[in-house]
Order: structure tokens, then C-alpha cells, then sequence
């Protein structure tokens, strides 16, 4: 089995509401399966998606917050790239 970094990861720091879980690992085994052939579901009133690579159901407000954070550290290597290559001319 391959040791896939979870989607989890650096999440505790969001700083988004804590009324629901950000997310669950091991959905295959729980009674939660059934959203790995929905794409996902709702718990607790909250949309969950499944990520079918790491098995795991995360908030969608978490994995919007994560995207944004990825997006983010790509514009923040991309301007420092930049700042490199214009001061190797």
C-alpha cells in the first residue's frame, strides 16, 4: 500500500468552526462507505466531499480553505522564482 500524504494534514490551523469534524479517515471501513460511490455526503448538516486516494471525507469549507492555501504557496514560489531569474539578469 501506498503511504499517500493525507488531506488532513496542516488543517488544525484553518481556523474554521469546529462544530463538525474537518474530516474522516478511513471511510472504506466505517459506516460512512457509502459516500466513496457518491463522491461524498452530509453529516451533521455539513457537505463532506471524498478524496478516493487518501480514502478520507473532508468539509468542503476545509478543503475550499486547503485549496486556497495551496493556490496561495504556488503564487508566493512563483513571484520568488521570478524575483530569482530577474536578479541572475
Amino acid at each position: 500500500m501506498i503511504n499517500t500524504p493525507s488531506e488532513l494534514d496542516g488543517v488544525e490551523a484553518c481556523g474554521l468552526h469546529q462544530r463538525t469534524p474537518y474530516g474522516m479517515t478511513n471511510v472504506s471501513m466505517t459506516q460512512l462507505s457509502i459516500a466513496r460511490h457518491c463522491g461524498g455526503c452530509t453529516y451533521q448538516g455539513e457537505s463532506y466531499i471524498y478524496i478516493p486516494h487518501t480514502d478520507e471525507l473532508i468539509r468542503k469549507d476545509v478543503l475550499r480553505w486547503k485549496q486556497a492555501q495551496k493556490k496561495e504557496l504556488r503564487a508566493k514560489d512563483f513571484s520568488n522564482e521570478a524575483a530569482r531569474q530577474l536578479a541572475l539578469m
